[in-house]
C-alpha cells in the first residue's frame, strides 16, 4: 500500500501516486545522522572494542593494510584521509523508544545487540527523534542503515613528505528509508 503524504508540489505527488498504482517501490531518505551521546558512561570504549573484535573476526576488509610505500602515498594524492575501515555496516543495530527517560519523552536509543556485545551505544539526535518516534509508534515500515565513521586513518603531510598514522573515535552514521 502506498500512501502520499508530502509537503510538495502537485506534479510530485500525482508522480508517486502513479507509480504507486503501477506497484512501483518508490525510496526516500527520511533521515541521516550521526548517533549522539558516545562520548558518556563508557560507550565509546565499548564501541572500539566491538570494532576490534570484530576486525580480528575479520568480519571487515581493513582498507589501507594492503597499501604500502609508493601505492598508499599516490593514493593519498588524492584522498584527504584513507581509514582503516571505510563505511562498513555494523551488525547488530536496534532503535528503542525510551519513553521512561526523564529528559526527553521522545528519546529513542540506539542499541547493539549481536553475537559479540549488547550495550546502549547511544540516541537519535533531539532535533529528529519526535519524528522517528512517531514512524514507530504508527508501526510505519521504514529501514535504516548504520554505517561505522572514523576510526584508524593515514594521511599524507604534504611539508614533510611523510605518511602520517592517526586516530579518530568511532561514530555511527544512520540513514532511514521509507517505501513510498
Amino acid at each position: 500500500m502506498c500512501k502520499v503524504a508530502l509537503n510538495s508540489n502537485y506534479n510530485m505527488v500525482n508522480l508517486i501516486k502513479t507509480a504507486c498504482s503501477e506497484g512501483f517501490i518508490i525510496k526516500t531518505e527520511l533521515f541521516s545522522f550521526y548517533v549522539t551521546g558516545l562520548s558518556h558512561e563508557g560507550r565509546q570504549k565499548q564501541f572500539n572494542k566491538l570494532i576490534n573484535d570484530l576486525i580480528k573476526r575479520e568480519y571487515y576488509y581493513t582498507y589501507f593494510e594492503d597499501l604500502k610505500g609508493k601505492e598508499l602515498k599516490e593514493e593519498l594524492e588524492y584522498n584527504d584521509k584513507i581509514y582503516k575501515l571505510n563505511d562498513e555496516v555494523v551488525p547488530g543495530v536496534l532503535l528503542s523508544l525510551e519513553r521512561d527517560n526523564e529528559y526527553d519523552k521522545n528519546a529513542i536509543a540506539i542499541w547493539i545487540k549481536n553475537e559479540i556485545a549488547e550495550f546502549k551505544l547511544g540516541y537519535v539526535p533531539a532535533k529528529i527523534n519526535k519524528r522517528i518516534h512517531k514512524l514507530i509508534e504508527d508501526n510505519i515500515d521504514f529501514e535504516y542503515v548504520s554505517y561505522l565513521k572514523g576510526g584508524d586513518y593515514k594521511y599524507l603531510d604534504s611539508f614533510e613528505e611523510k605518511i602520517i598514522t592517526k586516530k579518530s573515535d568511532y561514530k555511527l552514521y544512520i540513514t532511514i528509508e521509507l517505501d513510498i
